[in-house]
Order: C-alpha cells, then sequence, then structure tokens
C-alpha cells in the first residue's frame, strides 16, 4: 500500500476519538486526561466534561463513548496519522507544522488538486495560524475539531480551510502490496463496479464480472463500525476499490448444502411403472407417498 493509503486509513480508524487539547494520539483514560488539564488549566473544564470519571458520575470508564478510543488535538491528530506512514510532521503548533520542510506541495485551498488522496489541511484566519486537519480524498475531511466534537469527518466545503499542503513521499509505497486473501465475486447479477477509493462517491473505474477471482490487498472501515466494508483488491490485470458486500473469502467453508429429500426405497415388488391396486383412493395415495415415483397407477376401482 502506498503511504498516502495508510494515512488516510489512520485518519479514518481515528474518527469518533475524543479531542484533548495538547493530547498527541494517546488512550483516552482518566489519568491521561488529567495529565493535560494540568498543562493546559484553562482547558481543565472543557477535558472534564467530556470524562465521566473526572465528573464524578461513574467510577470507571465503562460505557463512555470513548471507552478504548484515543485524544488528540488538531496537531497531534495530523501527526500521528502522518505518522502511520512513516513521515513526521512534529512542529507544536499550527504555525510551526505549515512551516515544516517536509512538504512537496502546498497551496491556498483553491487549488487543491482534484485526485489527492491525503493532504493536510490547515486555516489561516487572520494573522494567525488557527487549525489542522487532513484532507482524505472525494472531497472529506477529518479533524480534531474541539473538545464538544471530538475527531470528526464532514465534507470540504463544511468548514472554511484556506491552505492544503502534501508531504514528501505520500505517493511512494510503503513495503509493497501483499495479498490477504482471495474472493470471489458475488454480485446477484451482472458486475462489480471498481472505484477510485473506498465509497460509492468515488468514480467508476471498471468492473470486474460476477465469479472472477481476486486478490484481497487492503481493506478500508469507512464507517467507524470496527468492521471492513471496503477493499482494494486486483485481478485480470485491474486494481481499485470495491465493495466488500459483494465479496466471498475462497478460504472460508462454504455453507452446508441442503440435502436433497431422500426417497424411501420401494419394496421389490413395487417397481416403478408398477401397477399395484388398492381398496380407495386414500390408500392409493398413502401407498404413493410411501413409495414416490416408485408406482405410477395404485387404485383400481371395483369395477375395472
Amino acid at each position: 500500500m502506498t503511504k498516502s493509503e495508510a494515512a488516510r486509513q489512520a485518519a479514518i480508524d481515528r474518527v469518533g476519538d475524543s479531542y484533548v487539547y495538547g493530547a498527541w494520539d494517546q488512550p483516552c483514560t482518566a489519568a491521561n486526561r488529567r495529565k493535560y488539564a494540568r498543562l493546559s488549566p484553562e482547558y481543565a473544564e472543557a477535558i472534564e466534561n467530556q470524562c465521566q470519571v473526572m465528573r464524578g458520575t461513574k467510577s470507571t470508564c465503562k460505557g463512555c463513548k470513548y471507552e478504548g478510543r484515543k485524544i488528540h488535538d488538531c496537531r497531534g491528530l495530523t501527526s500521528a496519522c502522518a505518522g502511520e506512514a512513516g513521515i513526521s510532521i512534529r512542529g507544536q503548533t499550527v504555525a510551526r507544522q505549515w512551516a515544516e520542510d517536509v512538504w512537496s506541495a502546498k497551496g491556498e485551498i483553491t487549488t487543491l488538486p482534484q485526485d489527492t488522496r491525503y493532504a493536510q489541511l490547515f486555516r489561516h484566519n487572520g494573522s494567525k495560524w488557527v487549525h489542522t486537519g487532513i484532507y482524505i480524498g472525494g472531497g472529506e475531511t477529518v479533524d480534531a475539531r474541539g473538545h464538544a466534537y471530538g475527531v470528526i469527518r464532514k465534507q470540504l466545503s463544511q468548514y472554511k480551510w484556506t491552505h492544503w499542503a502534501i508531504p514528501r513521499g505520500m505517493d511512494e509505497e510503503q513495503g509493497g502490496r501483499e495479498v490477504i486473501y482471495s474472493a470471489v465475486v458475488t454480485t446477484q447479477s451482472g458486475s462489480l463496479n471498481i472505484r477510485s477509493g473506498p465509497g460509492t462517491e468515488f468514480a467508476r473505474t471498471g468492473s470486474f464480472p460476477k465469479g472472477e477471482t481476486v486478490d484481497v490487498l487492503m481493506e478500508y472501515d469507512t464507517d467507524g463500525d470496527g468492521a471492513p466494508d471496503w477493499a482494494f483488491v486486483g485481478g485480470d490485470g485491474k486494481q481499485g476499490y470495491v465493495s466488500m458486500a459483494f465479496l466471498t473469502r475462497e478460504d472460508e467453508p462454504a455453507p452446508p448444502d441442503t440435502p436433497a429429500p431422500v426417497s424411501p426405497e420401494p419394496e421389490e415388488n413395487l417397481r416403478y411403472g408398477v401397477f399395484v391396486p388398492c381398496e380407495s383412493r386414500d390408500a392409493a395415495e398413502a401407498l404413493k407417498k410411501a413409495h414416490p415415483g416408485a408406482i405410477l397407477t395404485a387404485y383400481k376401482p371395483p369395477d375395472e
């Protein structure tokens, strides 16, 4: 996978995490929150308001929406996601991150390349750099917005971003792509769309026919529910992103087939087509059910 894909997925994985001023991708615990509350007393109340242990309403984190998540401020989030791609962006303020010598390209937001899959976003207001976040392609962003919001995923147009910057090396491969497993395209009919990114909002670039075997190279959890729903796959000279709803792993055991009903073995003298006289139609039907397929006619009216 490329470094931009690794950094992009890192941003998506952190959607739903908590915002804590000064934090840089640490586990969300009461102890860590207290540490940053002490370091930045002006934000202590806001940090406390998002923690049930600090508020004293509960003695543990159990049941909190941030249980098991991480804490970030905007600079900590961008640094952590770039770090997943092996790129260091360690400026301690938004202005210092913008000024770091790590960018291959940068510009005003109106010049953001349309096909960009990952970029760091900035907001300049007056004479200050006031916020930073991440562009994940397809017109979407991820940023640690504030104590009341946490890490959120929004449309680019929903915030006043003013600048963008792309770190050097983001388009390089990160260790190459390894096949995770093979899968079969199992659409109900027709073919499976290949897209330029993990989501229906991305452009269609081709398709795989039903029954095609593809190699799954990367899985993506785009909705943040903990289960992958899109995959980057390759097959028949094509690569791209497809919905996992229409893939079936080849190494998964097939569901057991429903066994065909087994007809009772007919008695030796009840071979197919043999006429067996019966005293009534009910007796004939009972005989047919007991020996399906063995008897053509089983009822002979008394006058025949």
